[in-house]
């Protein structure tokens, strides 16, 4: 039960993140579950009857399997599954499902 980061490691953890076996991650990268909407008028800042502040915020989970490797200063956004053995390219953002050998396959989103 290996996992690997050289340094400057961020998950932002609103929502559950499982990681596989034998995950190496480079340095400078980063986990992040919390998602927001699209529309701006769905990202502006709301306001209760009583004047607090609010903003519609939400979570989707990540799971990396085992065996994966993701290179230096990714981004890993909430919602993705990575299936054993796939791979991330440094200086990526990775949104979308990334599996390999004959599962689904979806494309992974540059900078």
């Amino acid at each position: 039960m290996r996992k690997s980061s050289l340094f400057n490691f961020t998950v932002l953890d609103t929502c559950p993140v499982n990681i596989g076996d034998n995950v190496f991650f480079g340095p400078n990268c980063t986990i992040a579950t919390p998602v927001h909407p699209f529309r701006w008028q769905e990202r502006n800042i709301k306001f209760k009857e009583d004047g607090t502040a609010y903003d519609d915020e939400y979570g989707k989970p990540i799971t990396i399997h085992s065996n994966c490797w993701i290179a230096s200063n990714v981004m890993i956004a909430g919602g993705l599954m990575m299936g054993n053995a796939a791979s991330v390219i440094g200086f990526a953002v990775a949104g979308i499902d990334i599996t390999l050998f004959g599962e689904t396959f979806k494309w992974i989103l540059w900078k």
